[in-house]
């Protein structure tokens, strides 16, 4: 997971973004994520929600998806192929710092570079994390610290100096270590985040590669019988429907799921029931639902879902967070999403600190529900 990332000088974006949860807010609590870590303790949101257009939002995502490439690719650097495309992005010298959590530690990952070189870099854990100075390291045990045209302060094995010291000027540190190795349990811990736990569909069908990781069955699961409110479902009807419900708005609704639909329903003052469809095709049901399974049973992902709304249409993307965000006990992965659609803003049950939109680049703002 992700607790705090900071950019300076990437496609004119310099933010710090907490994903600390905001202790006077009680609202939907039950589904923030708990960390008890030595002396700290708090909670922290599972979704981020950027408003689009924004093109601070997408230098967000495309920060991510540079880092991701940067430390994973095979023999990783900034002349990578993978990398190239972001490098357009750097102006003059950009700075990256990432608090983020692996097999239960803290890890802070600093990161200075040009297009051309890397300038500092440093890696700590055991951090006394403060939500006010999340990126602060003085209570931290480093592991690394490297500086342009400096010997690297290691606290490895020593049989790793000439290794890390002999590092290329365009290649982190940080990806040199992908394979096991008894004396590198941090090195390879930085590097399995940004390999196995931050999950980028920038150029992936994110609906295709996770239903192939997920179970369709266990996905209705999780749908049938979900409750959703009448001012959540209200901005997917269609006029007509509408007109044929009435007023409704203080109802819920019951999730059903068929073959080829997905059907909610409740019951009118009359005791008649009321049902809206929402029609797709089996093959797009089946994928969905098996997508959902996933992203919930993962649970130390962190998944980039840029364009939510170009992927599951509709109410399908309302439906997907609201399952993701139920029964969140033990539950570490977050879900960071981007979309056009206002619907998925202004009905969806997400907190004030979830919902971020670009305003000198960024703020959050709570958006009234619809009613």
């Amino acid at each position: 997971m992700l607790l705090a990332f900071q950019i300076k000088n990437f496609g004119g974006l310099s933010h710090t973004f907490s994903f600390f949860a905001d202790r006077s807010n009680d609202a939907f609590s039950d589904h923030l994520i708990k960390i008890t870590q030595n002396t700290f303790s708090g909670s922290f949101i599972p979704t981020a929600a950027f408003k689009l257009p924004s093109q601070a939002a997408e230098n967000f995502f495309a920060a991510l998806s540079f880092l991701r490439q940067l430390i994973m690719a095979d023999s990783a650097n900034l002349k990578h192929e993978n990398c190239v495309p972001f490098l357009r992005h750097i102006q003059g010298q950009a700075e990256f710092s990432l608090v983020f959590r692996i097999f239960g530690t803290l890890y802070l990952y600093n990161l200075s570079l040009t297009q051309n070189k890397i300038v500092t870099e440093s890696l700590y854990t055991n951090l006394d994390f403060n939500p006010q100075k999340p990126f602060a390291a003085e209570h931290g045990t480093y592991i690394f610290q490297r500086a342009e045209q400096n010997f690297p302060i290691l606290n490895v094995h020593k049989d790793f100096y000439e290794y890390i010291k002999n590092t290329e000027a365009h290649a982190c540190v940080l990806s040199l270590f992908k394979e096991k190795n008894e004396h590198t349990a941090d090195l390879r811990a930085g590097h399995t985040w940004f390999r196995k736990e931050l999950f980028d569909f920038h150029e992936q069908n994110f609906l295709d590669f996770m239903a192939e990781r997920g179970n369709a069955e266990q996905g209705m699961q999780l749908l049938n019988g979900m409750t959703i409110q009448a001012n959540e479902l209200l901005p997917y009807l269609s006029p007509k429907q509408l007109q044929q419900f009435g007023k409704i708005k203080n109802k819920k609704f019951t999730v059903h799921c068929s073959t080829h639909k997905i059907f909610l329903q409740t019951q009118s003052d009359t005791n008649n029931a009321i049902t809206t469809d929402f029609e797709c095709s089996a093959e797009f049901l089946q994928k969905f639902l098996s997508c959902m399974h996933a992203l919930k049973n993962e649970k130390y992902r962190l998944f980039i879902l840029q364009n939510i709304t170009d992927t599951a249409k509709g109410i399908f993307s309302l439906l997907l967070i609201k399952a993701f965000l139920t029964d969140r006990h033990d539950c570490f992965n977050q879900i960071f999403f981007s979309s056009s659609d206002d619907r998925l803003f202004t009905s969806a049950p997400l907190r004030k600190e979830e919902l971020f939109y670009a305003k000198d680049p960024f703020t959050r703002e709570t958006v009234p529900y619809i009613s």
